[in-house]
Parts: structure tokens; C-alpha cells; sequence
């Protein structure tokens, strides 16, 4: 299964076969591959990725609101990552810092 969710626009991307190239309707992401790959274009920071085929059949059928809230919850994820993915990098550099002054001691 090759599907992924727009974040911006709620739209529910499917690629079926190799070279099936689907663009979200606000054209902020597009997705490719069908079952042989996946090729996320566009503003890939966008994209929420979809691989299980419940999953894509229970976002099919929500309502706008639903998809709303569900695109929001997937917002606050992506921020939540960045967030402990900024606090790694701090402690990394903190930790080559402190390893560089005592080899230069």
C-alpha cells in the first residue's frame, strides 16, 4: 500500500502502479510509486505516510471535521519530533563540546 495524507489540506493520496503520480488538491505534496515504491514529492514535511490498508480504508470514510482533528494530532506529532529531535542535537553538541575541552586539556 502507497498512500499518505496531506497535512495541510486533508487530502488522501493513493498511488496504484508505478508512475501513478497523485498530487494533493492544494498541490503541496504529490506521492508515486504504487506497490513497488514510495516517492513522496514536494513539501515532504507535509506528508503523512500511510502503509496499512485499515488504516487508509478508516481515513477514506471520515468527515471533514474527522479529518481535521486527525490532521492535527499528526501536526502535533511531527512537532513533538522536531522538538526532541532540537533537544538530541543540543545535548549531541553539548557532548562534543565537553569531550573536545577535556582532549585539549
Amino acid at each position: 500500500m502507497n498512500a499518505a495524507v496531506c497535512i495541510a489540506c486533508g487530502d488522501l493520496l493513493h498511488s496504484m502502479h508505478v508512475h501513478d503520480i497523485k498530487q494533493c488538491k492544494c498541490g503541496a505534496i504529490t506521492i508515486d510509486g504504487g506497490d513497488k515504491y514510495s516517492l513522496y514529492g514536494g513539501a515532504v514535511r507535509l506528508v503523512y505516510p500511510i502503509d496499512n490498508e485499515d488504516i487508509y480504508l478508516r481515513y477514506k470514510v471520515l468527515t471533514p471535521f474527522q479529518r481535521r482533528c486527525f490532521i492535527d494530532k499528526a501536526d502535533s506529532i511531527l512537532k513533538d519530533w522536531k522538538a526532541i529531535a532540537r533537544f538530541r542535537s543540543l545535548v549531541m553538541n553539548t557532548f562534543e563540546q565537553d569531550s573536545s575541552s577535556i582532549t585539549t586539556m
